[in-house]
């Protein structure tokens, strides 16, 4: 075993023969040294740093009083405390204290009081040095969270100040595109600021230890298609190569924390965008690390060619409070706080977070997470449905990222595919297609120029069958009419997904056969919502909210009552029992809230007042609050502020599902998270 460290000690002066057991028993205690003169113990103490100074004080060998008034005005050493042994009175006792000595010993003393008063010296010394560090390390800490709160608070009155002068804009103007335009800005804003407020809440409960997560069975690929989607607008404004790789050996569904883990991937998809110049590249790219039993651990990785992060700002990267560059925070915004909570969020995952990146060259933010496989399938949906396995496929793309997956894809269906990178490459490859022609041919819809779409046209006379499948970004490319009179046959949305290109070259070999038409559209056109034959009631005391509502379900045909109050609720519910299909709840309400006026509703005991779905639609939306909203006898959960389409989907989720009872009871079980093995549940 390692001997344990001895305090230091600098014994300075002549000891004299009479003080050498002394010293004998200070060699016992402590790490002993020793100088004879006064300018060399300053020089050794200023640069070993002992913990104690012991001074024979013996003029006019050494001088005590002269050398601790000296060894105080060192910046070095003057917080080591000096203790005087002397022959000297009550004069020289006092100019010693008066100097800065800790201890002044007259000779002769007890050696045992006199080495136990050294200790508590040391002891002394060490509590103000831990107090004083204590105190500066808080000071520090509290500096920075002042600055940064100032930060935060700059943050949030950046968007606000857009919402409030865009509105102001908009109502002072009769020109509807300036309107349009003015609303649209308001409406970014007012989401720019919602995440803000997310983020902060989030920190808190991480500093507070209360971040939790919630853990549920969702198709993996879907999620990351409805990520793709709300980043990709961003994405498209900046002209980047936006690129998905998603390996075939993911699960297609999985048990996690879908809104967490769809958080974290967010997250680096936005600063990987965000920090990427015009017609740069973004890659994410998900492969299976390796499995655990029931359990997978996947690999997610988001590339950029972007500015690159040095190592000293890598160093601060996931520090609380701290950005990688203030004058980078300055230049992209964003509150620094979403790279903590991702992180956080992975490591209750089972998960970790590292990044690999060279100033000026670009980033890669690397994460692993453990998910329970989940996967339902019964046959892999890397497969064709005809049985032509024999089509001749061309893809035409600039993006070397992108014709390096779709031809992944497709050799996962045994089918080749050349690429070309630009129309020149295509028509060449068209004209040399004739013995042998193209079945379908994929292409990025903004490359289709004339010169290409004439010899598409030529290839199809000669063989009526080819499909061209157009390739586009967000917001990209030519209409649709110009699509169909090009002879454009399926249309598909870059970033590319696994299932939307099987799909696609699926209806191409056997039309009609595949099953995921809807899966192409999803998060590009929404859904129309016609509840005319349903009533709801929806429980909210405050006004603008029931004006919103009111809206959004306006074009839906849905007939709503609208209750201020819990007991007003409680009291329309009872003088219209049995019509309402759907209730949704407000929580903080006056007069009854939204647990009593939900548990008076479940008390009345009628069949319709047991089923009945009640949905809470609250700001209160943190795991307990949802908690006991299930506790309460509710069926379900929305956040506020109210997103019109959670809303809209919401409607559809219950109103479809009312009359059947088995559904219900099952979705009922989903929501709460209990065990859910049903065919309802796909």
């Amino acid at each position: 075993m390692d001997k344990p460290l001895l305090n230091s000690v600098l014994i300075v002066g002549n000891k004299g023969v009479e003080t050498e057991t002394f010293v004998s028993a200070l060699r016992r205690c402590f790490s002993v040294s020793e100088e004879k003169d006064g300018n060399g113990a300053l020089s050794a103490a200023e640069y070993s740093q002992p913990d104690l100074i012991i001074v024979f004080d013996s003029p006019p060998g050494v001088d005590g009083v002269k050398f601790t008034t000296g060894l105080k005005k060192s910046e070095k050493a003057r917080a080591i405390p000096v203790a005087l042994i002397s022959n000297g009175g009550a004069p020289r006792e006092k100019d010693a204290l008066a100097g800065g000595a800790a201890d002044f010993i007259r000779a002769p003393f007890d050696y045992e009081v006199a080495i136990l008063r050294m200790k508590n010296l040391i002891a002394g010394a060490f509590a103000l040095k831990s107090s004083e560090l204590a105190a500066k390390t808080a000071e520090e800490a509290s500096q920075v969270k002042s600055d940064y709160l100032a930060k935060m608070s700059h943050e949030i009155r950046t968007p606000l100040n857009a919402i409030i002068g865009m509105l102001n804009l908009a109502a002072d103007t009769n020109e509807i595109k300036k309107k349009d335009y003015c609303l649209g800005r308001a409406d970014s804003a007012s989401k720019h600021l919602l995440g803000i407020i997310n983020d902060i809440l989030d920190i808190s409960k991480i500093e507070a230890d209360k971040l939790e997560l919630s853990y549920s069975f969702f198709d993996f690929e879907k999620t990351i298609m409805s990520i793709v989607n709300v980043v990709n607008v961003r994405a498209a404004e900046k002209n980047l190569n936006f690129v998905v790789n998603l390996n075939r050996a993911t699960p297609e569904y999985v048990e996690s924390d879908e809104l967490r883990l769809s958080q974290v991937i967010t997250n680096l998809l936005t600063n990987a965008i965000k920090f990427t110049p015009e017609n740069g590249t973004v890659v994410l790219a998900i492969n299976k690390h390796e499995e655990q039993g029931d359990y997978i651990v996947i690999k997610v990785e988001v590339a950029d060619t972007g500015i690159g992060i040095s190592p000293e700002q890598q160093e601060r990267l996931f520090q609380r409070y701290n950005q990688a560059d203030a004058g980078i925070a300055a230049k992209f915004g964003g509150t620094g706080l979403g790279l903590i909570i991702s992180k956080r969020i992975l490591e209750l995952m089972d998960g970790n977070m590292w990044i690999e990146s060279e100033y000026g060259k670009g980033s890669k933010f690397i994460f692993t997470v453990k998910m329970k496989n989940a996967d339902r399938r019964k046959k892999s949906r890397y497969t064709l449905n005809g049985d032509n396995k024999n089509v001749r496929l061309l893809a035409v793309d600039g993006s070397a990222e992108t014709l390096e997956y779709l031809s992944y894809v497709m050799s996962e269906l045994n089918l080749a595919c050349d690429s070309a990178t630009n129309t020149d490459e295509a028509v060449d490859a068209l004209k040399n297609s004739t013995d042998y022609p193209y079945g379908i041919i994929f292409i990025d819809w903004p490359l289709a120029d004339a010169k290409f779409m004439e010899a598409a046209k030529f290839i199809k006379e000669i063989n009526p069958d080819l499909k061209i499948i157009a390739m586009n970004s967000a917001g990209g490319g030519k209409s649709d009419d110009e699509a169909a009179s090009a002879g454009v046959t399926h249309f598909i949305p870059k970033p590319l997904m696994p299932s939307v290109l099987i799909d696609a070259v699926n209806d191409c070999i056997e039309p009609g056969a595949s099953k995921g038409g809807q899966r192409l559209l999803e998060g590009h056109a929404q859904a129309a919502y016609d509840f005319a034959d349903h009533s709801i009631l929806i429980a909210e005391d405050v006004d603008i909210n029931r004006e919103i509502i009111s809206a959004i379900l306006e074009k839906t045909r849905i007939s709503i009552d609208f209750a201020e109050t819990g007991a007003e609720a409680v009291s329309l519910y009872k003088e219209n029992h049995g019509k309402y299909s759907l209730i949704l709840m407000d929580i903080q309400m006056p007069e009854m809230n939204g647990y009593e006026a939900t548990g008076a509703i479940r008390a009345i005991g009628s069949e319709h007042a047991k089923s009945v779905p009640i949905v809470a639609m609250t700001a209160n939306v943190f795991k307990n609050d949802v908690e006991r909203c299930f506790a309460s006898g509710m069926n379900g959960h929305m956040g506020k502020p109210i997103d019109p389409n959670a809303l809209l989907a919401t409607l559809n989720k219950y109103l479809v599902l009312s009359g059947n009872t088995d559904k219900m009871n099952m979705l009922m079980a989903w929501n709460k998270g209990l065990p859910a093995t049903s065919k309802y549940i796909q």
